[in-house]
């Protein structure tokens, strides 16, 4: 008898994700693993709840919710909950870093990789150089290519090797069908120099 056809999963995450956790708080067993994590941010709220409580203006309606809901309850409850929480598939602690980088960067991503200027602002495109490909039946005269690399020739050319230097003359307006792709060896210049009729 063969055996069953394997099954395929298509993930875009981690299939495998490993977290530090605690099961035993000294010699008390936790009825479920604690993440580790979730102590950093029991930690984090603990530390802001002690600046709140010692504020001027929140501090006194911090301090009227008892010792009990500041430093026991509010912390717990936060805490697990940042624990649970997923912003985009992310645990809370990841997307408040990318947040947080994003904002001092002080520059907008597109793709999450590509900086762009905040909306509202100018865009000024960097000076653009345009080389005509002869479909207007001029040739690129002074056009000078390294390799490596491949040019197409579309017109009748001849050209002249001076050392690793290949200068191309257009000869003709009658385009070539089909054309002639020259390779321009690594370290090799191909120019392209008056048309030659």
């Amino acid at each position: 008898m063969g055996e069953p056809p394997a099954r395929q999963i298509r993930s875009y995450h981690r299939a495998f994700h490993f977290e530090l956790e605690l099961h035993t708080l000294g010699n008390i067993r936790l009825w479920r693993p604690i993440p580790a994590r979730g102590l950093i941010y029991t930690a984090a709220v603990e530390l802001v709840m002690l600046a709140a409580a010692h504020a001027p203006v929140v501090g006194g309606v911090v301090s009227r919710l008892g010792w009990e809901a500041v430093y026991g309850l509010i912390p717990l409850s936060l805490a697990w909950l940042l624990t649970v929480a997923r912003i985009e598939g992310r645990r809370f602690h990841v997307a408040a870093r990318a947040w947080g980088k994003q904002l001092s960067a002080g520059r907008y991503l597109a793709g999450g990789y590509r900086a762009v200027k905040r909306p509202g602002s100018r865009w000024r495109p960097a000076a653009v150089v345009l080389i005509g490909d002869g479909r207007d039946g001029a040739a690129p005269c002074g056009l000078r290519l390294e390799g490596p690399g491949r040019v197409l020739l579309r017109y009748p050319c001849e050209a002249r090797q001076d050392g690793s230097t290949l200068t191309i003359a257009q000869t003709c307006g009658v385009a070539c069908d089909p054309g002639a792709v020259l390779t321009i060896a690594e370290g090799a210049t191909a120019r392209f120099s008056v048309t030659r009729r």
